[in-house]
């Protein structure tokens, strides 16, 4: 017996509920894809069945799925309700559309997806997927970037995902657009892949999105122009890659937008000064990846409301460890197995 299926048994993890069990939930998904093969990119993926488990955990615990705008009256409400679930991705995927909605169709419920608008107009790159599919063509990846050069072989598991690790903590360290841009066509500089070939393959097209805003189930949020680091860059143009996807967000779907989602969203890539961005930048509710529940007094953060990310890697006995608060004690006490 594992040591999540044990805690279940014994039943400790209840114990945590009336502290960090909150009063709902936030569940964060990006993809769902059937044929996963991904080798550092897979924990962005879950196939139909397995989200339609994790449909079905909630409603077999009674837990309501609501849509943001309910989310965010009973967050908001000084009036005591049933617990609750909002269901979210990110990034505005092709597969949010072809794979996810027949899933939410068949249970009537609502979902939300956080579109990063660079990606459908192909002025941000896909750079996870990219930089994946480029360490398995070749065996080194080399460039120089700010009169340093970097060299990372990549011929097995382990030296892809350390290769995968350092660059990503380069690409999350960009200040600016440009450097940005510079820094992804160095990596792609002597390879075969074509950078915007992936947001033909993976993301929902101008008609696709717009398709996706008038089913009834769906809700369209925010995610940045560029989807790079906040944190990293300057107070403008963290207004500029805000205010600048609500803007064109709206302009693709006719609708007012009235949440977001900050891009990697931990507490590293957004603090203080972007909530008080997000909050005035006529927004409702901003969303964070901080693995913790709905607390009873998130309407006075509700522009860092966090989200629990759900990928395979987790039965959905470890998604009751989080939805009781076990997990969230636990992540909070640093590094901690069990």
């Amino acid at each position: 017996m594992n040591k999540t299926k044990l805690i279940k048994k014994t039943g400790i993890h209840k114990l945590f509920k009336p502290f960090y069990g909150g009063i709902g939930h936030a569940i964060m998904f990006h993809r769902v894809y059937n044929d996963n093969k991904k080798l550092i990119t897979g924990g962005l993926q879950v196939t139909s069945d397995y989200m339609e488990q994790v449909i079905t955990y909630y409603k077999n615990n009674d837990i309501d799925i609501v849509s943001l705008d309910e989310f965010y009256k009973r967050i908001t409400s000084k009036e005591k309700s049933k617990r609750f679930v909002t269901f979210t991705f990110d990034d505005g995927y092709l597969d949010n559309l072809t794979h996810a909605l027949p899933v939410f169709e068949k249970y009537d419920a609502p979902f939300s997806v956080f579109v990063c608008t660079g990606y459908i107009d192909k002025t941000a790159f896909l750079w996870w997927y990219l930089l994946e599919e480029i360490m398995f063509k070749q065996n080194c990846l080399k460039f120089c970037y700010n009169n340093q050069e970097y060299i990372f072989k990549t011929e097995t598991e382990e030296e892809k995902r350390v290769a995968f690790g350092k660059i990503k903590t380069l690409i999350l360290e960009c200040t600016n657009v440009s450097d940005y841009n510079a820094l992804m066509q160095l990596i792609l500089k002597g390879s075969d892949v074509r950078p915007f070939e992936l947001n033909d393959k993976l993301i929902l097209t101008l008609e696709q999105t717009k398709k996706l805003s008038e089913h009834p189930l769906v809700t369209l949020g925010a995610h940045t122009l560029n989807h790079m680091a906040l944190s990293a860059m300057s107070t403008e143009d963290v207004y500029t890659e805000i205010q600048g996807s609500i803007a064109r967000l709206k302009e693709i779907i006719g609708k007012n937008i009235e949440y977001f989602a900050y891009p990697y969203g931990t507490t590293v890539e957004a603090g203080e000064r972007e909530f008080e961005i997000a909050g005035k930048c006529n927004l409702k509710m901003a969303f964070t990846t901080q693995r913790k529940n709905i607390s009873r007094k998130q309407s006075k953060n509700i522009f860092s409301i966090p989200r629990v990310g759900i990928n395979p890697r987790m039965e959905v006995d470890h998604i009751d460890l989080y939805m009781s608060g076990f997990s969230v004690f636990k992540d909070s006490l640093g590094n901690l197995s069990f």
